[in-house]
């Protein structure tokens, strides 16, 4: 398991651990998350990092708030052709910034507001207007 995989599964327990009142707990399971990320932030592979590993290391989901960041000056990017790149340095600040732990309850809300209507891998069923949007015009229609 990669140090990314396991800092995932330990903000999973985390929740959890919140979830259940065990505050104390999570906020310890958090010091660790922030230490074995840094490890991988530390990795030495460059100055720069593509929005992808940005979005890794720092346990974000989507790429677009780490754009978001650099475009508001969060983070420390550059723009190369027409990626986006970020500095590590600006991503190892990061990890230790309450905004990040905004972010993520953000994202973690988010998720659980929309997990009604995600249908996984089952089918969707099929509706009364096959190969038709039911807006357009004589849609119900036998033609």
């Amino acid at each position: 398991m990669r140090s990314t995989e396991a800092a995932k599964k330990l903000e999973q327990v985390a929740q959890r651990l919140q979830q259940r009142g065990e505050a104390e707990l999570a906020r310890e399971v958090d010091e660790v998350i922030v230490a074995l990320r840094k490890q991988v932030v530390g990795e030495p592979t460059g100055a720069l990092m593509t929005t992808g590993e940005a979005a890794e290391a720092l346990g974000v989901r989507s790429v677009n708030t780490i754009k978001r960041w650099a475009r508001e000056g969060i983070l420390e990017g550059y723009r190369r052709g027409g990626r986006v790149m970020v500095t590590r340095e600006s991503v190892t600040r990061m990890l230790l910034n309450p905004a990040l732990d905004e972010q993520k309850e953000q994202e973690a809300c988010l998720a659980e507001d929309l997990d009604p209507f995600d249908v996984g891998e089952r089918r969707v069923p099929p509706t009364r207007w096959p190969g038709r949007k039911p807006w357009e015009r004589n849609a119900g229609s036998r033609t």
